[in-house]
Order: structure tokens, then C-alpha cells, then sequence
């Protein structure tokens, strides 16, 4: 009887620590969006790659210095996604210019903050858009994720 008890707040609690971590990871990433709109008010443009970034141009948080450009309105600020932070397990970031990818040029130059361990989220990815309706950045695997998390931010988003 004790066995089954333990049994049943063992999966109680391991589905709260996953929703506390979802829920910890969306609002790093509306901390990432809010900086990096201050950075754009800022300096007229999103910020260019750190100088060492990680896979595909991308700043991944797993390594020193991730998201370094921002400090100026962040200051010393450090995303470290819950969990284990690994290539598969963490947060992405990237900016493009205007037109890749399938976003209409006229939308100007974009960023992406993209996560990748969400625990609780099911039906496939969620992805924000906004002013990029036909991405082809994401493949349909990608989009089939649940436990991914994408967001293309415009200078108007």
C-alpha cells in the first residue's frame, strides 16, 4: 500500500516540477522578446550573431555567452533553460535579415527564439508566427514537436 502511495506522488509530482518548468521557459522567452524589442528601440536593428556562435549561426544557451549582445538592456542577466541543458534541451536564438526563410521582405529583419524541451505541451509545436505566415525555416518534423517552441519577432511585433 505504501509502495502505491509513493507510486502516485512520485508521478503527481514529476508532472508539477514539468508544468513549473514549461512554465519557467515561456517566461525566459518573454524576457528574451522584451530585450531584444529594447534593443531594436535602442539601436535601430536586432543585435548581430556573439562572435563565436553555436550550431548554424545560432546562439545556443548551453554555451558561455549566450545572448551577451543584450546586456546593454538586460544587464547581467542569464538564461539557463531547466532541466538539462543540452543540444536538445534549451533555448535558441537567432536574427535574419529581411526576406529569409520565406518572411515577406517588406516585414523587415526578424528573430527567432526557439525552445526545445517543453514537458507538458502536446498537439505538436506552438509557434508564433506573427508577420511570417509561410516559414520555411522549421521543417513539418520540427512543427509535429511538442516539445519545441518557436517565435518570429518583427520590429512591429
Amino acid at each position: 500500500m505504501i509502495a502505491i502511495l509513493a507510486a502516485i506522488t512520485a508521478i503527481a509530482f514529476n508532472g508539477i516540477r514539468q508544468r513549473a518548468n514549461d512554465t519557467r521557459r515561456l517566461s525566459d522567452v518573454k524576457a528574451i522578446q522584451k530585450a531584444l524589442a529594447q534593443y531594436h528601440t535602442v539601436n535601430g536593428s536586432f543585435p548581430a550573431a556573439v562572435p563565436n556562435p553555436g550550431t548554424g549561426g545560432w546562439e545556443l544557451s548551453r554555451d558561455p555567452g549566450f545572448l551577451s549582445s543584450l546586456s546593454s538592456v538586460m544587464g547581467s542577466t542569464v538564461f539557463v533553460a531547466p532541466g538539462t541543458n543540452t543540444i536538445l534541451n534549451g533555448y535558441y536564438q537567432r536574427t535574419f535579415t529581411a526576406g529569409q526563410f520565406g518572411c515577406p521582405a517588406s516585414a523587415g529583419p526578424f528573430y527567432v527564439v526557439w525552445v526545445r524541451g517543453m514537458e507538458t505541451q502536446t498537439g505538436g509545436a506552438s509557434v508564433s508566427l506573427n508577420s511570417c505566415p509561410g516559414q520555411t525555416l522549421f521543417s513539418a518534423g520540427n512543427i509535429s514537436d511538442s516539445t519545441m517552441y518557436m517565435y518570429f519577432g518583427f520590429s512591429s511585433s
